[in-house]
This record gives C-alpha cells, structure tokens and sequence, in this order.
C-alpha cells in the first residue's frame, strides 16, 4: 500500500537538486535554474567589485558575471582545484556563474524530506537558505538562488552585462 502511495505522488512533491560542496557542507539549488556546469574559467577582473565577484567570464559569446559562492558566504578563501567547478544559473531573468568547491550529484527529495530552515540570528547567510532536506543522516542546504544578491547587486550585474556586452 505505500509503494502506491509513492508512485500516486504528485511530481510537485518532488524536488530535483543539483548538490554541490562548499566548504565541506552540502547545498543543492533547484535543476531548473542550472543552465550548466562548466569546469573553472579565467575570470577578467573588474574594478570596484566585490571581493566574492571574482570577475566575468565569456560562455560562447556572453559575458557571466561570477560570484565565488565561498566569499558570499563569508567562509575561508580557496585556492581553485581540477575540481572547482561553475554552476552557470538561471536567476531572476539574468544568467550568473556560481563558483563551488566540487559538484556532488543530482538529488530527488520528496516534500517529507524538506523543512523550513530553523530561525537563525546574526549572520546574512539565512536569507539565502529556503529550506532544508534530510535523507537518513545527511542535511542538504537548499539555496534560493534568487536571494544571494541583493537588488544593488543584481542592477550591478545588469550593468556590467548590458555594458560588456
């Protein structure tokens, strides 16, 4: 009776994750906004950004803002690897490159796998998290990608996309 139950699950019970690793925690962003996943890039730096916006990068012809996902979070600096890789995303109507640590795997939770993220105090990172998954022992840190810049930051991007491009 319950493999029933499973397979009458309405598909919008099921969430799909890409998860990534990022300072040894894992998050995971909705599939829908993953555009692609494209090993490290040689940014061009430009002037008065902030220190977690390494730059741009071309992707076949469009300049992609950066934003080094570690450095937004305000966690430690790290050297790229063979395995930092960019999540290129789909995001408010914009197209922004998220650098993470390694890429894990594509992550099917149902809606009893996912809760509100508790109240947390002090710190900017909790806007950023809606909500979190559990499987057996291990949490997932679900990312609302359209919150991990603000309005000045997105018209920033905006700016420097429509400028360079």
């Amino acid at each position: 009776m319950e493999n029933s139950n499973l397979e009458d699950m309405a598909v919008d019970d099921l969430k799909q994750l890409v998860t990534f690793i990022l300072a040894e925690e894992v998050y995971g962003v909705d599939v829908g906004q993953v555009q692609e996943i494209i090993s490290h890039q040689k940014f061009t730096k430009l002037p008065e950004q902030p220190v977690y916006m390494p730059g741009v990068f071309n992707l076949r012809g469009l300049v992609v803002p950066a934003i080094d996902l570690r450095l937004r979070f305000g966690l430690e600096a790290k050297d790229y690897a063979s395995n930092t890789v960019i999540l290129v995303l789909n995001t408010s109507n914009r197209t922004i490159g998220m650098v993470v640590d390694a890429v894990s795997d594509v992550l099917t939770l149902s809606a009893d796998e996912i809760q509100p993220p508790p109240e947390l105090t002090g710190g900017g990172q909790k806007e950023y998290i809606k909500a979190l998954g559990k499987r057996g022992d291990e949490m997932v840190i679900l990312l609302d990608v359209d919150r991990l810049l603000n309005t000045e930051e997105l018209e920033n991007i905006e700016n420097i996309a429509s400028a360079s491009g």
